[in-house]
């Protein structure tokens, strides 16, 4: 896995981790 994908699937989490709490909320 090259850097540019590992970041991008951090970037991808943490996306989730922001956006499904305001959806919920």
């Amino acid at each position: 896995m090259t850097v540019l994908k590992l970041n991008y699937f951090l970037f991808v989490i943490l996306q989730k981790d922001l956006v499904i709490p305001k959806l919920v909320a």
